[in-house]
């Protein structure tokens, strides 16, 4: 085991209820700060659970572009904005090396639920000839991963991990090995979530899944009491061989690797309010 290979998060990006970027979400994460409120992606009237963890103010097109952005789930849009974000992070937008290196890990829970409920309803109301050409393409949750790996230019693995709320963490988790192996040297990998829909709010509640404490959402709650929530977060990872890296605490390792595979905010904030908590940011860490 002393001569497997270092991996190092050289980067990381994030839109998430509590921030659109990697930094934001950290401070409100150690400032306590709740991103559930209402529900506005949709009319909860007649719904038990009305609050949910939405991203906010996320421009889509101006990120990805109004053409790009129209051909993606937003759960797709988020992944990679995240990635996009990551790369930046890492210092990787002029990186002139070998694509074929480069590998795109995302993973979802639910993936597509947007454009499926989307589709249904188009279906249902004006036949199947009204069933636009990329319907089928961007259903499918390995679209995250896909799109993200067309927008960097990587043509390395391209894996798209369903497995529930550890779908991220898979991502994570395989993208270190595959680097290990020699698969591949960078990796963009993390998790990408959009269940905020009228269907996905819907089924949660119904199965007792969901809070259905509406008054004052913004209040913290228990990790046992799950909440809606479109999250994405993206790490950019590159095999490394040095060993003089600052790593931050056990406590701090775990709290990000489950921070990705959870998808909803208010359990990251009461993860990383425990005695372990990080006082500053982790930045560059070694990732092991």
């Amino acid at each position: 085991m002393k001569n497997r290979k270092r991996v190092v998060v050289t980067g990381m990006g994030a839109f998430s209820p509590v921030g659109n970027s990697f930094e934001s979400g950290w401070n409100a994460v150690l400032a306590g700060r709740s991103g559930v409120s209402g529900i506005t992606r949709f009319d909860p009237a007649d719904y038990e659970t009305r609050f949910a963890g939405e991203v906010r103010d996320f421009d889509a097109d101006g990120i990805l572009g109004r053409k790009e952005s129209r051909r993606m789930d937003r759960h797709t849009q988020l992944g990679v904005a995240a990635a996009l974000q990551a790369r930046t992070c890492a210092g990787l937008v002029d990186w002139q090396g070998d694509a074929t290196r480069m590998g795109t890990l995302i993973g979802t829970g639910m993936g597509s639920m947007e454009t499926i409920e989307r589709g249904a309803e188009t279906l249902l109301k004006d036949g199947p000839r009204r069933i636009g050409p990329f319907f089928a393409p961007m259903s499918l949750p390995n679209m995250a991963s896909g799109m993200a790996a067309i927008a960097l230019g990587a043509k390395g693995p391209c894996v798209g991990t369903v497995s529930a709320c550890a779908g991220g963490a898979h991502a994570i988790g395989e993208s270190v090995e595959m680097i290990r192996r020699g698969a591949m040297d960078i990796a963009f990998a993390g998790g990408a979530e959009a269940p905020v829909t009228r269907l996905s709010v819907a089924g949660f509640g119904s199965m007792g899944a969901l809070s259905t404490r509406n008054d004052e959402p913004e209040r913290p709650v228990a990790p046992s009491t799950p909440v809606a929530t479109d999250s994405c977060s993206a790490r950019a990872q590159l095999c490394w061989s040095s060993n003089n890296l600052t790593m931050p605490s056990i406590g701090a390792r775990r709290s990000w690797q489950r921070s990705l595979a959870m998808p909803h905010p208010m359990t990251r904030i009461t993860w990383f309010s425990r005695r372990r908590m990080v006082k500053e940011l982790p930045g560059r860490c070694a990732w092991h």
